[in-house]
């Protein structure tokens, strides 16, 4: 049986090839459109992988989660991007209308749909979003309304599955968990948090090269330490600003998408409102 990790490299591998083509060559800018959701569902067939693993797959892919890839930025400070995903028993309509539902009336976030299925969600630059984001703040909900960008994507691989089922008696597709044949993904963009932590981060280490450069005038082993000094503070200092912004988002992505999953409702300004009174 192949390890969730072996799964995704599997899947991962197959969309690289499907968008390099023929001789290695860039053949399209989504290989997904390419290499679509039956031929991936028969792929799994063939390969024994459990439709719920494969369908998670192609949200990561979509939404172009790779927790494998980090830059040197991104080891010192931490990442730009925010993600959660969870497995889905309802069909695709069903759960994009109450991840819609969750972005419009729980977050104030303004979603649209792009050409490839990733809705992408931005705050309302109107009177009317910047007073339900004020109140949304002060209520202690909406907290994804502080991320640049949300991308969200549903998948549901119920139809694949029951024609490669009905087409084939000698299939014994593993559908893994019971009733999940599909996955929805959140990924959160904190871009522009992380430059505001680095920049912070940035006057602590000029502060400090200063102020240990006017020590060094006296004491003058402290020189060579001044610099280096200044910027270790100046690193510590970013990451600890972007550790909590990390931690605050992540943990209302979790809710979110679990909500969704779960359907429950989104809190609303006037529920909180009348949980005021």
């Amino acid at each position: 049986m192949q390890t969730q990790e072996q799964v995704a490299s599997v899947l991962k591998r197959a969309l690289e090839l499907a968008e390099l083509g023929p001789g290695g060559a860039a053949g399209g800018d989504q290989p997904l459109d390419l290499l679509g959701s039956a031929s991936l569902v028969e792929i799994a067939d063939e390969l024994a992988i459990p439709l719920d693993a494969l369908a998670g797959a192609i949200v990561e892919a979509r939404l172009q989660i790779d927790p494998g890839h980090r830059s040197l930025v991104d080891r010192l400070v931490g990442p730009t991007e925010v993600w959660a995903r969870r497995s889905t028993d309802e069909s695709q309509e069903i759960v994009q209308a109450r991840l819609v539902v969750w972005l419009e009336r729980g977050h104030g976030l303004k979603p649209r749909e792009r050409h490839n299925g990733v809705l992408v969600a931005k705050r309302r630059r109107d009177l009317l979003g910047k007073v339900g984001k004020t109140v949304r703040d002060v209520q202690g909900v909406g907290g994804l309304a502080k991320a640049q960008e949300v991308e969200a994507f549903v998948v549901d691989l119920s139809v694949e599955a029951d024609r490669l089922a009905a087409s084939s008696v000698d299939t014994e597709f593993d559908h893994g968990t019971p009733g999940q044949r599909g996955s929805i993904g959140l990924s959160a963009n904190v871009a522009d948090k992380r430059s505001g932590a680095i920049a912070k981060g940035a006057v602590v280490a000029v502060g400090g090269g200063f102020a240990l450069g006017a020590l060094s005038i006296v004491f003058a082993p402290l020189t060579l330490l001044a610099l280096p000094v200044a910027a270790g503070a100046g690193v510590a200092t970013s990451r600890k600003l972007h550790s909590s912004t990390l931690q605050s988002m992540s943990e209302v992505i979790e809710e979110t998408i679990d909500g969704i999953v779960t359907q429950t409702e989104p809190p609303t300004i006037l529920g909180g409102l009348r949980r005021r009174r």
